[in-house]
């Protein structure tokens, strides 16, 4: 019996991206929702060493997130799941599936993470200070995003 080889894993799964190889307009517009200063700032340094991210905001409770997904339209929002006002599964709840930006959910309590997956998180982050499972959702996040926008791009040129 004879195995095939694996095919070779496409560019994207390689992180980091080098900057030269992000094309213009292709980075992904990602949002940071915590409300621990601590928190957005370790995320935000995390995403500030990916070429191929762009950070377009951060918001401190769900009610904010809420309003600034749908004044930004980002591609990619690192969501906590508790938060005063609103939690996360809340801001969830409220976004219409057809056009939910990727989320992946950030926390320090594991027992959120089956509920993650339930309203379709792509990824849950015990917390951000989890290097090694960043690394590890970033490639995830790429491969949706980039699913997404060929999608996207076969939709619009079936409208024309």
């Amino acid at each position: 019996m004879t195995v095939a080889a694996l095919p070779a894993r496409p560019a994207f799964f390689n992180a980091p991206i080098p900057e030269s190889q992000v094309p213009p307009g292709k980075k992904i517009r990602t949002l940071i929702v915590d409300d621990q200063v601590i928190e957005r700032e370790v995320m935000r340094r995390y995403l500030q060493a990916e070429p191929d991210i762009e950070i377009i905001g951060t918001s401190v409770n769900g009610r904010e997130a809420l309003e600034a997904i749908h004044r930004l339209q980002p591609d990619l929002v690192f969501l906590d799941v508790q938060m005063p006002e609103l939690d996360g599964f809340g801001v969830v709840s409220r976004l219409d599936p057809a056009d939910r930006p990727v989320v992946v959910f950030v926390t320090a309590n594991e027992e959120f993470a089956h509920k993650a997956f339930d309203v379709q998180a792509l990824d849950y982050l015990n917390t951000p200070r989890q290097r090694d499972r960043f690394k590890i959702a970033l490639p995830r996040v790429r491969r949706q995003i980039e699913i997404t926008r060929e999608a996207d791009a076969r939709k619009q040129g079936s409208e024309s």
